[in-house]
């Protein structure tokens, strides 16, 4: 769905990285488009979207294979 939708928790993440010493964040798909929106990025709505489900993401430091879902329907500008 849209992420402009999500402003409970831009308002939570707002308040773990716009702080004087931030603690790393890593967001994927979703996560991306909040921490962009945070600083101040835009989102918009893709025509067709990635509609990649099921896609496998090796880990570098373990060898350990997750199933990921790539289900973008909006992108950062």
């Amino acid at each position: 769905g849209d992420p402009q939708f999500c402003q409970a928790t831009i308002s939570n993440v707002r308040k773990v990285v716009c702080v004087d010493q931030p603690k790393p964040v890593f967001g994927i798909c979703l996560g991306h488009q909040l921490l962009s929106l945070v600083i101040g990025a835009k989102t918009y709505k893709m025509k067709y979207g990635n509609r990649g489900h099921n896609q496998p993401c090796i880990h570098n430091g373990t060898a350990r294979c997750f199933i990921t879902s790539q289900n973008h329907g909006f992108a950062v500008d």
